[in-house]
């Protein structure tokens, strides 16, 4: 239970943090206090121009809204960044990090270790519950070790899927041990020794 708690700990703090965040701007967004891009580029420019050493200065190159903040793309000397600063030209962001990237990163490298370990995810196009399975990993789903078993035009089993001993759908193997059913990615990590 305490590994549960310290894997799901860190997720948690960031969804408070987005959630605190996104309160603060819209409770300011509410009281009026919105820059137009423009200005609050402006502002982000200006303070970091005052910050940075004289002989060098930022420009800025294109300002645009992105998910409840300004995105400031600017240039210093010749690299160009992106920032981030909040509608009310209070917060500035070096930096932000993309989690859906993440997600999709780590999705993609445990479809990948399931293939690597040898791991049979056996399935049918008619499947829901297969359907349900592939979900899960997302675009990284192009990488797990599916196996069809089934004829897309009879529906009848795959000689292949039977000589393994596949008798519903979806089942996984893991070292020549069948698991069938649906499992979840906690499951798949379990029974296969990857991590996710």
């Amino acid at each position: 239970m305490i590994k549960n708690l310290k894997k799901n700990l860190i997720p948690i703090i960031i969804a408070a943090g987005v959630l605190v965040f996104g309160v603060y701007i819209y409770m300011d967004q509410r009281a009026g206090n919105v820059l137009s891009p423009q200005a609050a580029a402006k502002k982000a420019i200006d303070f970091i121009n005052q910050t940075i050493e004289e002989d060098v200065t930022a420009s800025l190159l294109d300002v645009a809204q992105e998910s409840g903040v300004y995105k400031v793309h600017l240039k210093i000397a010749d690299t160009e960044y992106d920032s981030y600063i909040t509608k009310d030209g209070k917060l500035l962001f070096s930096s932000a990090f993309n989690l859906t990237k993440q997600l999709e990163k780590q999705l993609e490298n445990f479809a990948k270790c399931l293939a690597d370990k040898g791991a049979k995810f056996y399935g049918a196009f008619w499947c829901s519950w297969c359907d349900q399975e592939k979900k899960l990993f997302g675009e990284a789903a192009q990488y797990l070790p599916y196996i069809e078993c089934s004829d897309q035009k009879t529906r009848e089993m795959l000689p292949f899927c039977q000589e393994a001993g596949v008798t519903n759908f979806p089942t996984w193997e893991f070292n020549g041990e069948k698991a069938p059913g649906f499992k979840t990615l906690e499951e798949l990590a379990e029974l296969s020794g990857c991590t996710y």
